[in-house]
């Protein structure tokens, strides 16, 4: 038989000390090393991993921007407008628009828009669709580091020392962008001289032996 003050009671055949009873400590229960796995990645290390992983993102980011920026910015794609700055009014020109790309990869659906003000009258060309004042001519693909030019002729109409002014536009998709950018170019003209128009009035009726008297103008 069992007293009270036994250390350990039978309880369904078994024994059971009572350590708790008599203010013993239970020795630790030591985790397994899964246990202790789950535990590192649900404290504050977690806070950590989460923060290089971040850092890991924002540079891998910039590297793409910075690659990208290597391989095509629009800074690159030039364009021009070769042509006489003083022309004779009726004479016929012609102008020359000169487009490059100094980037590494190409651009795509190239168009280059030439437009022009009402005093000059561009002749048709080949490959060139006008629409009011402007001419457009769709060049496709412009591959890198390439340059190209486009033509176009006329004639401007207008009195000594007037001004006109053409611009260029050279409109562009760069590989691997759904964007469409576009750079511009300006050029000046003077009309320096025009055609020289002589007038000449004289009387509808003329006696005869009566002077007559002829008027000549010009400009």
């Amino acid at each position: 038989t069992h007293s009270e003050f036994d250390p350990g009671s039978q309880v369904s055949g078994s024994v059971e000390f009572g350590a708790d009873r008599w203010g013993i400590s239970k020795a630790p229960v030591r985790k397994t090393f899964q246990e202790q796995l789950r535990d590192f990645f649900t404290t504050k290390w977690k806070w950590v991993i989460i923060g290089l992983s971040s850092l890991m993102f924002i540079a891998l980011v910039a590297n793409i921007a910075f690659v990208r920026e290597m391989l095509f910015t629009d800074d690159r794609v030039n364009i021009e407008i070769i042509g006489p700055k003083e022309v004779a009014s009726a004479e016929t020109l012609q102008f020359a628009v000169r487009y490059g790309n100094d980037n590494i990869l190409p651009m795509n659906d190239v168009e280059i828009v030439f437009s022009f003000p009402d005093s000059f009258r561009l002749d048709k060309g080949e490959g060139i669709t006008i629409n009011g004042n402007s001419a457009t001519v769709f060049l496709g693909s412009v591959e890198g580091r390439s340059a190209g030019e486009v033509k176009f002729s006329g004639k401007f109409y207008g009195s000594k020392g007037s001004f006109a002014y053409l611009k260029s536009t050279v409109r562009f998709t760069p590989t691997g962008m759904s964007s469409r950018f576009e750079r511009e170019a300006q050029s000046n003209v003077v009309i320096a001289s025009s055609p020289l128009v002589l007038e000449v009035s004289a009387p509808q009726e003329i006696a005869s032996g009566n002077e007559v008297e002829y008027v000549f103008a010009y400009r």
